[in-house]
């Protein structure tokens, strides 16, 4: 019981402090969207008091909106493209309903404001949220330098990509990284999965595995039929791995 109280304290601590970064973003926002519309320079105070006086309401607007989007509930330190895109289309949300709202309402505002703000949000919000997956790849990175078990992975299609990222969280793999990954697609070599580098078709795999050092040896090919595993292995059984 005490551990699932601490996992909802742990939960709660983390909602609460995206929620002030969140109004920090929009507090920031708002006032350079406005002072970028008139380039810093004589900005109508009457606007100025029309954007703070509402910034409450627009806080409880994102705040709402980004709830309904799980910007609150996310693991960002896994962030991929759906969760840009769910941000994107809070910021959207968020702005939309402020623009009708304010409309409705016959507050006077430029209309180049809302955009502004809007562009902003999306930046600001992306940048705080995908701080935790850059700081989490630098940690990774900075871990890996000492780490002694050289893996190879063979295949360099969506189990590679899904096994890279398993073994960069398992602490069963504490001790291991991914040095390079071996695909027989000629036109994969020299591109990358996760900053892995693929660096060659089969016929590289003793050469490979002799230049980084490698110590095991993953093949990551669940279509392959067992006529091209064994290939491979053959291929694989020419290093001392």
């Amino acid at each position: 019981m005490k551990r699932v109280n601490d996992l909802l304290r742990k939960k709660l601590s983390k909602i609460i402090i995206f929620m002030i970064l969140d109004i920090l973003v929009m507090l920031v926002a708002s006032f350079l969207a406005i002072a970028l519309r008139f380039d810093f320079m004589n900005i109508p105070i009457e606007y100025l008091e029309v954007a703070f006086k509402y910034v409450a309401l627009d806080i409880a607007i994102m705040v709402t909106i980004f709830s309904l989007y799980n910007l609150y509930t996310s693991v960002w330190k896994y962030a991929s493209i759906t969760e840009l895109i769910n941000i994107v289309m809070a910021c959207i949300t968020t702005e939309c309903i402020c623009l009708l709202y304010k409309k409705f309402l016959n507050i006077s505002m430029p209309r180049s404001y809302y955009l502004i703000r809007l562009l902003l949000l999306i930046l600001l919000v992306t940048s705080v949220r995908f701080s935790f997956r850059i700081l989490r790849t630098i940690i990774i990175r900075i871990e890996n330098k000492s780490k002694n078990n050289n893996i190879m992975i063979i295949g360099g299609g969506e189990a590679a990509r899904l096994l890279i990222d398993e073994i960069g969280r398992n602490k069963k793999y504490s001790d291991s990284k991914i040095v390079c990954i071996i695909d027989d697609n000629k036109e994969k070599i020299g591109t990358y999965i996760r900053g892995i580098q693929i660096v060659g078709t089969r016929k590289k795999i003793e050469q490979a595995a002799e230049n980084y050092e490698v110590n095991e040896i993953i093949i990551a090919i669940p279509s392959a039929p067992k006529e091209e595993i064994a290939k491979i292995v053959t291929e694989c059984q020419k290093t001392s791995c």
